[in-house]
C-alpha cells in the first residue's frame, strides 16, 4: 500500500447544523492531508448545507438528498461516492482527535492485505457536561469474526477500512434502525482481519438526539443481529447465553420485563444451573419496580435528563 493513500471520509448528516462544524473541522483538521470528506446530506432542512458551503478547502464534496433516508443509506451513498483505497466515517455530532487518521494509515502500510479494518479508542462524553462517561481503548484484533457475536468491538466513528472490504461484505443494511455498523463489522470480518491503534483518538458525544440514548431502538436493532445470525450464534452456546442475557436486560430496564423474560428462560433452557438467571427471574415477578431501577443503576447513567446505557 502506499504510504499516504488516499482516504475518503464519509460524513453523513441530518439537521446537525449545530453539532457539524466541529465534526467538519476535525477532519479538516487532521495532521493526515491526503483526504477527501464527502458530506452526505440527508435532507437536511436547517442550515446545513450553507453551512458547509462556507468552506472553501477543496477536499469537501457535497451531496444533498432530497429525501430523509436513514444514516444507513446517506454512507452507503458516500461508499460509492468514494475514490480512496481507504474509507473512514464520521458522524456529524462527534469529533476526531488530529492524528487520528495519520495513527491509523501508518498502521495499516504495517499490516498484511488480509487486515481490512484498523480501529482506535473513542471516549463517550456528555456534551454539557463535558463528562467523560467511558473510555474504549482496542484490544481486539486478528481473525475477530466469532468475538464480533458478544458484542461489537467498534463503532464506525472509529474505524478505516479498506474500500476492497465494501465490494466483499456489502453495504450497511438500510433496513436496520440500529446496530447497523455491528452487522457490518460482523461480514466485513468474514473475510479480513481486524487490528487497531490501541489509543484514544476519537469523542463520540451525547446530547439526547441520538441512537445511543435511545434503548427501544438498540433492542430492535440487537434482535435484528439475532434474527440474521442465529445459526452462527448458537454455534457457541456461552456466546448465545450472553446475547440472550443482554437482550432480557435492555427489555428489563425499559419496562418490558414480560417480552425479555422469553429470552431469561432460554438462557436457563441452555444453562439450566445458571443461578444468577434465577435470582434474575425471581426478582422480575417478585419486585419488578424495584428490580428495574436497580438495574439502570448498574447499566445505565444519566445527566440532564439524558440516559446513556452502557450494556451492549
Amino acid at each position: 500500500m502506499l504510504t499516504t493513500p488516499l482516504i475518503s471520509v464519509v460524513l453523513p448528516t441530518f439537521n446537525r447544523e449545530k453539532h457539524l462544524p466541529r465534526a467538519i473541522n476535525s477532519v479538516l483538521n487532521q495532521t493526515y492531508k491526503n483526504l477527501e470528506l464527502i458530506i452526505v446530506d440527508d435532507g437536511s432542512t436547517d442550515n446545513t448545507e450553507a453551512i458547509v458551503k462556507s468552506y472553501s478547502d477543496t477536499r469537501i464534496r457535497y451531496y444533498k438528498q432530497e429525501l430523509n433516508k436513514g444514516g444507513s443509506a446517506a454512507r452507503n451513498v458516500g461508499i460509492k461516492l468514494a475514490r480512496g483505497e481507504l474509507i473512514s466515517f464520521q458522524d456529524s455530532d462527534d469529533e476526531w482527535l488530529p492524528e487520528k487518521l495519520e495513527r491509523q494509515a501508518r498502521k495499516f502500510s504495517d499490516v498484511g492485505d488480509d487486515v481490512g479494518v484498523i480501529y482506535c479508542g473513542y471516549e463517550t462524553v456528555f456534551e454539557r457536561t463535558n463528562e467523560v462517561v467511558s473510555k474504549s481503548i482496542p484490544n481486539e484484533k486478528g481473525n475477530v469474526y466469532k468475538r464480533m457475536f458478544i458484542g461489537c468491538i467498534t463503532g464506525a466513528l472509529t474505524v478505516i477500512a479498506r474500500a476492497s472490504c465494501f465490494e466483499k461484505a456489502g453495504l450497511f443494511d438500510e433496513k436496520m434502525q440500529s446496530c447497523h455498523d455491528w452487522d457490518l463489522w460482523i461480514r466485513v470480518a468474514k473475510y479480513y482481519k481486524f487490528d487497531y491503534v490501541p489509543e484514544i483518538l476519537a469523542k463520540a458525544y451525547i446530547h439526547g438526539k441520538q441512537l445511543s440514548t435511545n434503548l427501544e431502538v438498540k433492542i430492535k436493532g440487537k434482535e435484528k443481529i439475532l434474527e440474521k445470525y442465529r445459526e452462527e450464534l448458537i454455534k457457541d452456546p456461552s456466546f448465545y447465553k450472553r446475547y440472550l442475557m443482554g437482550l432480557y436486560l435492555q427489555h428489563a430496564m425499559i419496562g418490558n420485563i414480560s417480552k425479555g423474560r422469553i429470552y431469561l428462560l432460554d438462557v436457563l433452557k441452555l444453562y439450566p444451573q445458571h443461578l444468577k438467571g434465577y435470582v434474575h427471574l425471581v426478582f422480575s415477578f417478585a419486585i419488578p419496580w424495584i428490580y428495574r431501577r436497580v438495574l439502570k443503576s448498574y447499566y445505565a447513567k444519566s445527566r440532564d435528563g439524558i440516559t446513556y446505557y452502557i450494556i451492549n
